[in-house]
């Protein structure tokens, strides 16, 4: 019994216990969440310039947040190298396949959360009357940054997690994550 579906993209594990193939993100998907938050940028943006409206308050911390996050990804992948090259590390397999998942989330988050806080960025900057509006579009414009190498994080651990010599692989060009 699987608890998702084949075609998600998603690890599958059977009531035995054993691990299907989990396919790597296709380039072309990431420009696909990009796009896709530019929408919704704009969207949410108009929303709140709206009738000269004001935008929210976005924290300044939130670039750091987003770049922490990049950090203990980057860090988790190395330990999921070191795992594979049979060395000594900070997390086990089952550890590893919780990591490859969260590389995943990471590059589609991280694609789609820059097309956000890029437009964010760009109308409060066309928009800034005033020093809150200022700062509010530097700080979406740093975010969107940080949401950059997110997603460039995301993609490349993913790559990390990948398990050469799987069987299923060869035929259909996925892989399986560790």
């Amino acid at each position: 019994m699987s608890w998702m579906t084949p075609s998600s993209g998603m690890p599958r594990t059977s009531a035995r216990g054993s691990t299907s193939s989990m396919k790597l993100t296709p380039w072309w998907l990431i420009p696909g969440w990009l796009a896709l938050g530019t929408i919704l940028g704009i969207g949410i943006t108009m929303f709140f310039l709206r009738g000269g409206g004001v935008a929210p308050p976005l924290p300044k911390i939130t670039p750091l947040v987003v770049l922490a996050v990049v950090v203990v990804l980057l860090w988790a992948g190395w330990q999921v190298r070191r795992v594979k090259e049979g060395k000594s590390a900070a997390i086990g397999g089952l550890g590893a396949s919780s990591i490859a998942v969260l590389a995943v989330a990471s590059a589609h988050s991280g694609a789609l959360l820059v097309g956000v806080f890029g437009v964010m960025s760009a109308l409060y900057w066309i928009d800034a009357v005033g020093h809150y509006m200022l700062v509010q579009a530097i700080t979406a414009g740093c975010t969107a940054v940080a949401s950059l190498g997110l997603s460039i994080a995301g993609f490349l651990v993913e790559r990390w997690c990948r398990i050469s010599g799987d069987d299923d692989s060869s035929a259909t060009g996925a892989s399986a994550a560790a």
